[in-house]
């Protein structure tokens, strides 16, 4: 099969285009033909050398979307040719953390793919069958690949972590990227009134058409400055952060007393500094989200028009150097996605 391997940390240059001998499912496994697979800033990170536990030579990706192409022994809840999504997360799928949708408390233990065992900058891929999920026809392979970690992140951290409800003020952080431009969408389906950030001008309107009432262009360091502004001084009352590290104190300095900060974002992986007296005085309340929304739930969404995926490019195997770049430069909007 044709790959896109990383062989050493290093610019997108040492992505590697070649072959691969092909995966065969193990008992319980799929082999998935990859047909999409989303481009995260998590393989940019993992790709400059910010994770080092990470085993190479790797095949990176952990958005995929694709069809069943084979099974594994002892698999009885996927057939061949079956439209899939893999998640982000991958885990046994049958103990009694999974079985609640505890799967960061896997006893097998969770696992990436892409990171932690080759991922989807391929054409096949092997996964535990009862982690894939079936989707329609009705959704594009392209926009399909956007939903595994973009969306599906972007749903937990406003549905579960901030608790997005009617009245709230809602402040995107990164609002032009794959995670920003779902949580735009995702914070007003739950009845938030939404300021989106970004740096771009140019990606002004296109926040706008996807339901920004408000937004905020220019540099972290006026972020809380026009935020303030916006909400009359009091800030907002939920912070999704999308960027991490660039945007952490100025999302902090946006919140208004007893707010909520959903963290998404880690686009550098460096540390931040954090005052105890903020958090204590304004009763404010800051939490990590790296677990994804059921899936099915982001399914369900896009089926019924609730949810709308952005993807801005879709490049072959060859191209995931260029992919990077564009990632790295910030210019991309949305999901940039790679076709096998």
């Amino acid at each position: 099969m044709r790959a896109v391997f990383i062989e050493q940390y290093g610019d997108p240059d040492v992505l590697r285009c070649g072959h691969a001998p092909d995966p065969s499912p193990g008992p319980g496994e799929a082999l998935v033909r990859v047909h999409t697979c989303g481009v995260c800033y998590h393989d940019v990170l993992m790709r400059q050398g910010k994770y080092r536990d990470v085993r190479l030579p790797r095949i990176t990706g952990h958005e995929v979307a694709g069809e069943v192409a084979g099974l594994g022994p002892d698999v009885r809840c996927l057939e061949v040719g079956d439209r899939v999504l893999v998640p982000t997360w991958l885990s046994c799928g049958v103990c009694a953390h999974c079985r609640k949708r505890q799967i960061e408390f896997c006893e097998a233990p969770r696992r990436m793919p892409g990171h932690d065992e080759d991922g989807g900058y391929a054409e096949l891929m092997r996964a535990p069958a009862v982690c894939l999920t079936r989707f329609p026809e009705s959704i594009p392979w392209d926009q399909a690949a956007a939903l595994p970690c973009a969306a599906a992140t972007a749903l937990e951290a406003v549905r579960s972590v901030a608790g997005v409800k009617p009245g709230d003020s809602v402040l995107v952080t990164g609002a032009g990227g794959g995670l920003g431009v779902h949580a735009i969408q995702l914070s007003r389906l739950h009845g938030g009134r939404v300021i989106a950030s970004t740096t771009s001008e140019r990606k002004a309107e296109l926040l706008e058409e996807l339901g920004a009432h408000h937004v905020v262009c220019g540099p972290a360091e006026a972020l809380a400055r026009s935020v303030k502004k916006l909400t009359g001084g009091s800030g907002v009352t939920v912070v999704i952060d999308c960027v991490g590290t660039t945007t952490f104190e100025a999302s902090l300095r946006s919140l208004a007393a007893e707010g909520r900060m959903a963290l998404i974002g880690a686009v550098s992986g460096d540390a931040v500094p954090i005052k105890p007296a903020v958090l204590v005085l304004k009763d404010l309340t800051i939490r990590g989200c790296s677990r994804q929304a059921s899936l099915t739930d982001v399914v369900d969404l896009v089926v019924s028009g609730s949810l709308r995926p952005i993807v801005s490019r879709t490049l072959g195997l060859e191209e995931a150097a260029e992919d990077h770049r564009l990632l790295e430069s910030r210019e991309s909007f949305g999901r940039i996605v790679l076709q096998t």
